[in-house]
């Protein structure tokens, strides 16, 4: 198992955060000899943002121009979002106002709302990147979680 850090929105903003991902499993790569790791069985495992972002290791079009392959062949999302657009806290309603989603971890994430800049919240989404090529996935999700809706893992 390899641990990683990415940066966090308060230090950059998208897409910083699967840059970061993708040189991790990168890393592992040239390094799997060292470590014993098999650089053909890599998976991504991780918990809400985490989460959110191993999904998109598994679903989003990887760089043509990689040297090492940051392609993962597994994926273990544990209530991650998976859909910024639909996200709750990134729209106004049931008590949220504009400040409210101005502010909300989205918003911090891409640098706007996804109201305002809807393409870049769809690329930020494994759901709008599913292809028929994508990593297999296992998805866990509780049914009363309060931040992170269940719907995003159906």
């Amino acid at each position: 198992m390899v641990s990683i850090n990415y940066r966090l929105t308060d230090v950059a903003q998208w897409p910083a955060q699967i840059d970061d991902c993708r040189e991790a499993v990168r890393w592992a790569r040239r390094n799997a000899a060292v470590f014993g790791l098999d650089p053909n069985r890599i998976g991504a495992w991780g918990s809400s943002a985490g989460g959110h972002l191993v999904a998109l290791m598994g679903t989003l079009p990887y760089p043509e121009n990689e040297s090492i392959s940051s392609r993962v062949s597994v994926v273990c999302d544990w209530y991650g979002p998976t859909e910024l657009l639909t996200m709750p806290p990134n729209n106004v309603g049931n008590g949220r106002t504009e400040e409210d989603v101005a502010n909300s971890n989205g918003a911090k994430l891409l640098g706007c709302t996804v109201k305002d800049c809807p393409d870049l919240a769809k690329q930020a989404s494994a759901y709008d990147n599913v292809s028929s090529d994508d990593a297999a996935f296992l998805i866990m999700h509780g049914d009363e979680d309060p931040g992170v809706p269940l719907q995003q893992s159906t």
